[in-house]
């Protein structure tokens, strides 16, 4: 039961949803999937080459006047679901190492003596982040190695632009507020290309917002525009024909999963504990989250298992002969398993 109201388009919504979503009808229903939709991308690559026209795809796919060489595409290739993968960046270095892939920018360090491209060739880009005001860069020796321009250098793989219509905020520290405000930035630091009209970046961003990893995510980013709260958005395999396999794997997103990437999108926190006892998190302000005090008390009070307890009885305090006395007490303790309990009063 949703808490909104279903009207036609919704209902033309779900509908789409359930004949194009691949992998989620069962075994029975085997044309379902196969029925065609009037406007859902089936695929990524179906997605760009429906827009192969947009005004977008074009300032995408072609390098700016004034710039490096570079474009959009020469590192979210279009190919390859606009990512870049290593086996592509190997052939590339190998057929055309003047490829504007490799400007000593950011494809290796420009303060090298020789380049050797080897974050490149595993998809890294050298990328710059200022230091927020509270933070300072410090040595093994307890040295400030701070330099005067109060910037560091990452290695970071290239995100692909699909589903971006509802994954702001963009960079992997939500830096970027807009995707016209990211497109910009990589403009500036990674093609060294002029500042366009904002026009030309609302281009670039409609473009990007077309592309899908999947139905699903069409799905949701069609209800997004439709203008309902991202809290009231179902979450699509709870209504969708799932079959037996997908329904254990369903069971086994939302136990391991689902508390960092929640909600329709996946894309949000449900249990910010969860999150950030195992993921540390450095914040703009230069504050970094991680190691909740309730997460750090609920791993303080998980109760022992049974190999701990054996473990801890199998361990006297000065054995005469620490090897057959551990060994003996790990088979009296398998042996205490094993025995049947009283029955409780």
């Amino acid at each position: 039961m949703f808490r909104f109201s279903m009207d036609p388009v919704a209902l033309r919504l779900l509908g789409a949803l359930a004949l194009g979503l691949p992998g989620c009808t069962s075994g029975d229903a085997g044309t379902a999937a196969d029925a065609p939709t009037d406007d859902v991308p089936a695929t990524r690559v179906q997605a760009l080459s429906a827009g192969r026209a947009h005004p977008g795809r074009r300032l995408f796919d072609k390098a700016l006047p004034g710039s490096n060489g570079r474009s959009c595409a020469t590192c979210h290739v279009l190919e390859e679901d606009t990512t870049l993968h290593p086996e592509s960046v190997a052939w590339r270095l190998a057929h055309n190492p003047a490829d504007p892939l490799f400007h000593p920018l950011d494809a290796d360090d420009p303060n090298a003596p020789t380049l050797t491209f080897e974050h490149l060739k595993k998809g890294l880009i050298r990328v710059v982040l200022p230091l927020p005001d509270n933070m300072d860069l410090v040595d093994f020796d307890g040295n400030v190695t701070t330099p005067p321009e109060r910037t560091i250098e990452v290695w970071r793989g290239v995100p692909s632009v699909a589903d971006t219509a509802f994954t702001a905020p963009y960079q992997l520290d939500g830096r970027q507020a807009t995707l016209e405000d990211q497109a910009q930035a990589a403009i500036t630091n990674h093609s060294q290309g002029p500042k366009l009209l904002r026009r030309e970046l609302q281009q670039i961003a409609d473009f990007e917002r077309q592309t899908f990893s999947s139905p699903r995510a069409w799905f949701v980013s069609r209800l997004v525009d439709y203008g309902l709260p991202l809290g009231e958005i179902p979450v699509p395999e709870t209504f969708a024909p799932l079959n037996a396999r997908e329904k254990r794997g369903l069971a086994v997103y939302e136990r391991a999963c689902q508390a960092c990437h929640g909600s329709a999108t996946t894309d949000r926190i449900i249990d910010r504990d969860v999150h950030d006892f195992g993921f540390p998190e450095l914040k703009p302000d230069g504050i970094v989250r991680a190691w909740p005090a309730r997460a750090a008390r609920l791993l303080r009070r998980r109760p022992p298992s049974r190999a701990r307890r054996c473990a801890s009885r199998a361990r006297p305090p000065a054995p005469r002969h620490p090897r057959a006395t551990v060994v003996g007490a790990r088979r009296r303790c398998r042996a205490d398993s094993r025995r049947p309990r009283p029955p409780s009063r």
